[in-house]
């Protein structure tokens, strides 16, 4: 697979590596000052531990989230998407909304509330499974977030983030991409949202592709150059929704990226 640039939440993870790492060098330089042999720690380990603290291992971890930059590179190369997803990894700013998640996950409050609360938003944040496996060693989730009047424009959403989710409405997924991993494993566009509340909220080029949307509201939505194309659409409501946005079905094999071969993980 070609070398491309890590997904923002494979940076994360290495960051936490990376941390892990200095404390343990920094405690092998303690024991040795009180003559006590110990066994240094490398970066290596560092990343299988963390790995199997998310009930994984960092090489396949590694190649799910690379095959993810494979699939952003794809879709926009392609054509696919008007604009790339750029977002990146700031950790002051990570940190920040990561609490916010853990908030709204442990206490049911909005999460565009907790994340006003830190002078946050999540422009061009990328909600992965990956994360979700960082959330998990703080807490049980018990029920995703309520995303109404959420800042996320530009961001970068796999589907299990949605799963189930209706309170979406006001929310700014203006330039979204929404997609799905499966257990072949193969990135594909795509969210299943059975009747979400779209009312209200900013979809001007988000990236719906192939999606199970039936049922769901769009009511009032702001919908210019937002792609349907492939998606279940069926009983959805679009009262007083503005804009010109792409449905119909169409040859799709080109939107799908899958492993060609093997890749060096570390």
């Amino acid at each position: 697979m070609k070398e491309l640039p890590d997904t923002p939440s494979l940076a994360f993870f290495k960051a936490d590596a990376k941390i892990l790492h200095k404390k343990a060098a920094a405690l092998t330089r303690l024991e040795s000052q009180h003559a006590r042999e110990v066994r240094s720690v490398n970066y290596t380990t560092c990343l299988e531990s963390l790995a199997s603290g998310y009930g994984s291992t960092y090489r396949s971890i590694a190649f799910e989230e690379r095959l993810i930059s494979k699939y952003i590179s794809h879709s926009f190369k392609k054509g696919f998407w008007k604009n790339p997803f750029d977002g990146s990894y700031q950790r002051g700013r990570f940190l920040l909304q990561f609490d916010a998640i853990v908030e709204t996950l442990r206490d049911g409050v909005p999460l565009a509330k907790a994340a006003e609360r830190r002078e946050i938003d999540f422009a061009k944040f990328h909600f992965s499974n990956l994360l979700f496996s960082k959330v998990s060693t703080v807490l049980s989730i018990k029920k995703l977030p309520d995303f109404s009047r959420i800042e996320a424009p530009g961001s970068l959403i796999e589907s299990s983030w949605l799963q189930d989710v209706e309170s979406l409405s006001e929310a700014n997924f203006k330039d979204a991409k929404f997609y799905n991993i499966t257990c072949d494993p193969i990135v594909r566009p795509g969210v299943n949202c059975y009747r979400a509340d779209f009312s209200g909220a900013d979809l001007r080029g988000a990236d719906f592709r192939d999606s199970y949307l039936r049922g769901s509201f769009f009511k009032r939505a702001l919908l210019e150059g937002a792609d349907f194309r492939n998606s279940n659409i069926y009983e959805c409501n679009f009262t007083g929704a503005k804009g010109q946005f792409v449905t119909g079905f169409v040859e799709n094999s080109e939107w799908f990226v899958e492993p060609v071969k093997k890749h060096k993980a570390y």
